[in-house]
């Protein structure tokens, strides 16, 4: 149950939902990410879905597989991994999409994560203090319960369009130059300072509805590290379900806004 200041500001049901891809040239990771988009419920009601895939050697080949998914848009310049992301979702914000998901070319994704992130998009639309929705998940637990918390995860999220305007779009890291000690420099790494320094929330599902599987060949991804990016629990097909807040978040017991 919902505490009553938390239920009048949820639920803004018919979000406009867009997609918005990544992706540079690696075919055999893309391939398979596509197939999991291409299994995915719900992926008729997108409003629109993007693809916006960087100049390379392979930039063919990966439109091809691209295009099954929706439109495909070659940067006319590469733009590399810190400002491509950027540059995807202002466009999708901008054709005026009331949210907007980032996927990429090397996550993996259940076939019943659109119905997890309509869900949310709707539910906490109106909700002034949860900033994003992230698919990928550590945590276990119930299939079907999402959690409120301060740990954001870049490997499949979404926003609103007014939190894009007014907190991320012009923070955005283009350069690496969010660097402080505590942080390394970076986009995903300055949304998790935002949100640890300003109280922000993150809704997570506690099991996870991506799967990061490109260990060869990343920016910032190796054999070494990739474990750490391998979602809780995740499965390839999961049952639809009806889809819960539960309340063991230790930032959201303790935010005043959310006192009755």
């Amino acid at each position: 149950m919902l505490p009553p200041a938390r239920q009048a500001r949820m639920c803004t049901p018919g979000m406009t939902v867009a997609l918005a891809f990544t992706a540079y040239r690696r075919p055999p990771y893309f391939e398979r990410t596509v197939a999991s988009w291409l299994a995915a419920r719900e992926r008729d009601r997108l409003a629109a879905v993007r693809v916006f895939l960087e100049p390379s050697y392979a930039r063919e080949q990966m439109r091809r597989i691209a295009e099954p998914l929706g439109r495909v848009h070659v940067n006319a310049r590469r733009l590399g991994v810190l400002v491509s992301p950027w540059h995807a979702l202002e466009t999708m914000f901008g054709e005026g999409h009331e949210f907007v998901i980032l996927a990429e070319d090397d996550i993996v994704v259940s076939d019943d994560v659109l119905e997890y992130l309509r869900w949310a998009a709707d539910a906490f639309a109106a909700d002034p203090g949860v900033l994003a929705v992230n698919a990928f998940s550590r945590r276990g637990g119930d299939p079907y319960s999402a959690v409120l918390g301060a740990d954001f995860s870049p490997l499949i999220w979404g926003t609103w369009r007014d939190r894009w305007a007014n907190v991320l779009r012009d923070t955005w890291d283009k350069d690496y130059g969010s660097g402080d000690g505590e942080y390394p420099g970076g986009w995903d790494w300055n949304i998790r300072r935002i949100v640890r320094r300003d109280g922000w929330e993150i809704l997570q599902p506690c099991q996870s509805r991506s799967d990061h599987i490109g260990e060869l060949g990343g920016a910032h991804m190796n054999p070494q590290t990739v474990e750490s990016a391998r979602g809780v629990a995740f499965t390839p097909h999961r049952l639809p379900g009806e889809y819960t807040l539960i309340h063991d978040s230790p930032v959201h017991a303790t935010c005043p806004r959310y006192q009755v």
